[in-house]
């Protein structure tokens, strides 16, 4: 469980850009131009590593937008890739054979990466559903554990009184037939004529 918290702190959940929505795919598109960007920036120092910026954009607009814009954003870094980065730069004419099985392999890799975010993504947003629904079930269900034990205490109460009381009633009734007993004794001896007391 610790592990997935970790994952769910990625999770990130873009109230501006909703998977799915032109908001998500104008991001993405605008984490492709800067990724793009500084990929043809720092051109001179990356020689041989034409996608070095272009997989993180991937996985940003993967998770913070969704699967969707995770595909579209491979599509377009692909485009940029080939316009910008790839030799002859500037030009989307034909590319060699070992440049194009790159561009190829990018695009295969990227859209595998965008198809595992974005179901990573769903897969935390189930989790986090899960989990609300669970902490609702455990609240309500305590909640019914505390009224049931509050009316059994009221129960153990009511027979503890009622056990109580019966038994001073059969007390009482004790000492009265003690008492009816001596009466009639006394009514038995004063019906006789008897007075004495022995």
């Amino acid at each position: 469980m610790p592990q997935m918290r970790i994952v769910d702190r990625l999770y990130v959940e873009l109230p501006f850009a909703k998977p799915g929505t032109w908001q998500a795919f104008t991001g993405t598109a605008l984490i492709v131009a800067v990724a793009t960007t500084l990929r043809v920036v720092i051109d001179p120092w990356v020689n041989g590593v034409q996608f070095i910026t272009l997989f993180p954009a991937v996985v940003a607009a993967s998770l913070c937008m969704g699967a969707a814009a995770g595909i579209f954003c491979v599509a377009l870094c692909g485009l940029g890739a080939w316009y910008f980065v790839l030799p002859p730069v500037g030009t989307v004419k034909g590319l060699s054979l070992e440049d194009g099985l790159a561009l190829g392999l990018f695009l295969a890799v990227g859209l595998l990466i965008a198809l595992l975010v974005g179901a990573m993504r769903l897969a935390i947003a189930r989790h986090r559903h899960l989990s609300k629904q669970l902490e609702a079930l455990v609240s309500e269900r305590t909640a019914e554990l505390l009224r049931t034990q509050n009316d059994l205490a009221h129960w153990q109460k009511m027979e503890a009184v009622g056990q109580l009381s019966g038994g001073v009633a059969h007390d009482f009734n004790n000492m009265l037939a003690v008492i009816t007993g001596n009466l009639d004794l006394v009514k038995r001896r004063l019906a006789t004529g008897r007075t004495d007391i022995s």
